[in-house]
């Protein structure tokens, strides 16, 4: 079943009759219950005053007959439930009651009477003779107690008028608004649900018959000029799709050519990275045989260039170095020494402490390295890196005494290695030093002969993750 607008207004407008109803109900019994009890005050207090009058003195000190005869006579009233008499001292004089109300209401007054003084000074009561002298006097106190279930019972009554009269409003409004709404609502929109199925069908022709100057009726020339452009839209619709059925095969013709181009590229670029690979291997294989040919002339140097490599390497990777800063120097620390090539090999293997001039002869490796390794097309500038790992921060260093931020880092490194990795191997004119007898030298000439930072990162890696030469 559908639900439609107009059903939901239908139900809007009822409740809020329905609220505006019960509002208007609930502050008309208000009004009634306190106009009830206004009333029900006026006579429990007239009641109330009749007794009081009635026991004014000298009745109230000589007559418990008559203020009994009161008393009843004032419990016999509607509603009054209770009754006391006392006097000034609070002696009863009376009290009676009956069975209680639900609701009862309280009151109380006090009985006063003329106190007349005499021309001799004496204090009497003289009825009906003209004072000398008055002054008011309590006599005693009069309680009545009155149910109010009549008032509950007219104030039920009246709720109930009141309720079935909103409720017979409401239904009369409800009904009155559901016509109205339908008859001005309904119809319009229905026909616009219909007009709106149509269009969803692909009956763009059809029109709403809707004619008015509403917001109704506008929605109607809009919803029928909306028919009109979508019957436009189609005609441009299916131009556009036979344009792009042609498009898409011309696309698909061209897609076919890319992707051919694309596997022609991938496998290019697949033997593109294949020759790098064969490249790289044929170039660790002539470094790693450069290498081998000076350790085969000293065999007390044999393997310190990979030894020294592997440290330079662990120092980098300490320092958070990139990937390839760290293969720059590993490929560096390699080739380091291979300008030793031209030192004869009875300095390199003499057993004693070299002299000057033999000492100024291994001073040359380094510059002849650069020499050799200046013509290969590395990557990286490894114959910088090489000629530099004599160089000293202080400018003691060789072969050309740079100072400072002048040696490059990959240098600074790599000296570093050497001189921890030669002190701490056999030479041919001493034996092995101890690991922490080369840290010790290269820290106690931290920012003269070796970098501070890379000294520190060297001590990091031995100290704390147990480096060792294999």
């Amino acid at each position: 079943m559908r639900f439609g607008i107009d059903k939901k207004i239908i139900i809007l407008v009822i409740a809020v009759i329905g609220i505006l109803g019960g509002f208007f109900s609930f502050y008309f019994v208000n009004q009634e219950k306190k106009a009830l009890l206004v009333e029900f005050d006026e006579r429990a207090n007239t009641l109330l005053n009749s007794v009081i009058n009635s026991c004014e003195y000298p009745v109230l000190i000589s007559d418990q007959d008559s203020i009994s005869k009161i008393a009843k006579g004032a419990m016999e009233q509607k509603d009054v439930i209770s009754c006391e008499i006392e006097d000034e001292t609070g002696k009863m004089l009376f009290q009676d009651s009956k069975k209680e109300g639900q609701q009862v209401r309280a009151y109380s007054n006090a009985i006063i009477t003329e106190k007349i003084k005499t021309a001799t000074g004496a204090e009497e009561l003289i009825l009906g003779t003209a004072p000398v002298e008055k002054e008011m006097e309590t006599i005693g106190k009069v309680k009545m107690v009155f149910s109010l279930d009549s008032v509950s019972n007219k104030l039920d009554q009246a709720r109930k008028t009141i309720w079935i009269m909103g409720t017979i409003g409401i239904l009369l409004a409800a009904i009155g608004s559901s016509l109205l709404i339908r008859f001005m609502l309904g119809k319009p929109i229905d026909q616009l649900v219909i007009g709106t199925q149509n269009i969803s069908r692909g009956d763009l022709n059809y029109k709403v018959p809707v004619k008015s100057n509403d917001e109704i009726g506008l929605l109607a020339n809009s919803f029928n000029k909306m028919a009109e452009n979508l019957q436009k839209i189609t005609v441009t619709r299916d131009y556009l799709e036979k344009q792009v059925e042609l498009r898409t095969a011309e696309l698909s013709e061209i897609n076919e050519k890319l992707v051919k181009e694309i596997i022609e590229r991938t496998m290019a670029e697949e033997k593109v990275q294949q020759s790098l690979a064969q490249q790289k291997k044929v170039m660790e294989g002539i470094i790693n045989a450069m290498a081998l040919t000076l350790e085969m002339r000293d065999a007390y140097t044999a393997g310190h260039q990979r030894r020294v490599a592997n440290l330079a390497c662990a120092i980098a990777k300490e320092m958070n170095l990139s990937e390839d800063q760290v293969e720059m120097i590993r490929i560096a620390g390699v080739l380091h020494d291979i300008g030793k090539i031209c030192v004869p090999a009875e300095i390199l293997t003499k057993p004693r402490a070299l002299d000057k001039n033999e000492f100024n002869l291994m001073k040359l490796h380094p510059q002849v390295a650069y020499d050799i390794l200046k013509n290969i097309d590395f990557a990286w500038p490894i114959a910088q890196i090489v000629v530099q790992h004599h160089e000293r921060p202080n400018g003691s260093g060789y072969p050309k005494g740079l100072v400072g931020d002048n040696i490059l880092l990959e240098a600074k490194i790599l000296g570093v290695a050497d001189v921890v990795e030669a002190m701490a191997s056999d030479r041919p004119y001493r034996p092995a030093l101890s690991m922490s007898e080369a840290l010790a030298h290269i820290s106690q000439n931290k920012g003269t002969l070796y970098d501070p930072v890379v000294v520190d990162a060297c001590n990091r890696v031995v100290s704390k993750e147990g480096f060792k030469f294999e």
